[in-house]
């Protein structure tokens, strides 16, 4: 009795599991985005270490995709390339 419940529940459950297809993340090449690599890079200064665009696409690529179809979005509108904000020396504030 046991083994039959069980057996149906792990059917389930495993049909289940591989029915659901998480949905894929399709991350552009670092290199296809120059524009958006430098407003971030601009906008997130990191002296003395890695550029944020290259740890960012790199640690959090779902992150980056994002924050590059927010920029596509804000892009869409203008005809000039989007300036980072800040001053010139890299401060932010």
């Amino acid at each position: 009795m046991v083994l039959n419940v069980s057996e149906a529940v792990l059917r389930y459950m495993l049909a289940s599991f591989f029915a659901l297809q998480p949905e894929r993340l399709i991350v552009p090449d670092y290199d296809d985005s120059q524009d958006f690599n430098a407003y971030l890079d601009g906008n997130n200064p990191l002296r003395g270490k890695p550029l944020y665009s290259r740890a960012l696409y790199d640690q959090y690529p779902k992150d980056y995709v994002i924050q590059l179809k927010e920029y596509h979005d804000i892009a869409k509108g203008s005809d000039e390339p989007i300036a980072p904000e800040g001053n010139d020396n890299g401060d932010t504030d």
